[in-house]
């Protein structure tokens, strides 16, 4: 409510009222979300956030097309943010494996902590059990997700971090849309929403508690079903608790074009 009739004087049993743009401003270091009016009669609850000041990212490739591997490497290597490692989980695939040992000294030039992983069995499912095994083995506490078919921009994980440290907020990006058919020519920025077909699971900076507080990629036998698990996020997090960079940097090769 409004400070303008709050007593004068401390007091242990006088009411007093704040804006939540006033907390926002005395909460210094904090990401203030309100939680509404739900269960509580005339006051607003509020999530408090710490906005950190560090902050390191896990990348996870989920690896199914040896043909791509090299773009994927090209766009880690080519970002401006370096405070990274990079989990690679190969799903079941020879090809994979032989490039991952061709380019083993190229990644290690790169002075990161990465992992590879061989998945024996060949899974599939859209990466759904390779995208969980890399969550599950990441040492930071955020999590960015590039598949071997996608590409990023030199400053997506720069925008994206410096997104959260700015708002304390879960970051995500544009989509830059390209054709994926040969010859094709096709290329549009698409500003992301929070509606089905709206985002791509590869837009959003992933926290780590995440996984712990809704669980990892659940198989429903459904194409969707990274959309379903960002719902989960959407709508426990609070989509007043996600922040837009507004930059186009996530790559996404579309195979209807």
């Amino acid at each position: 409510g409004s400070s303008r009739g709050n007593p004068k004087e401390d007091s242990e049993t006088k009411r007093f009222r704040y804006t939540i743009e006033e907390i926002r401003e005395l909460a210094t270091g904090w990401n203030v979300v309100s939680l509404g009016h739900k269960g509580c009669f005339q006051q607003t609850m509020l999530k408090f956030v710490p906005i950190k000041n560090s902050i390191q990212v896990s990348i996870v490739t989920a690896a199914f097309r040896a043909k791509n591997m090299d773009r994927v490497l090209k766009s880690i290597s080519s970002q401006t943010f370096k405070n990274i490692e990079w989990i690679i989980v190969n799903d079941g695939q020879k090809e994979i494996e032989e490039w991952y040992y061709k380019r083993r000294s190229d990644i290690e030039a790169l002075n990161i902590e990465h992992t590879f992983v061989n998945v024996n069995k060949q899974y599939g499912r859209f990466g759904l059990y390779t995208r969980n095994v890399g969550a599950m083995l990441s040492n930071f506490d955020r999590v960015a997700f590039l598949d071997d078919d996608n590409e990023w921009t030199p400053d997506h994980l720069e925008s994206m971090v410096e997104a959260e440290l700015a708002t304390g907020k879960i970051p995500y990006c544009w989509l830059f849309v390209k054709g994926k058919k040969p010859g094709s020519t096709f290329e549009r920025v698409k500003s992301t929403h929070f509606g089905r077909q709206g985002i791509d699971l590869g837009c959003l900076l992933y926290r780590r508690d995440h996984f712990v507080k809704y669980g990892y990629f659940q198989d429903t036998r459904q194409v969707t079903y990274d959309y379903d698990y960002m719902f989960k996020l959407f709508e426990g997090e609070g989509r007043e608790n996600f922040v837009c960079t507004e930059k186009p940097s996530f790559i996404f090769h579309h195979k209807r074009y």
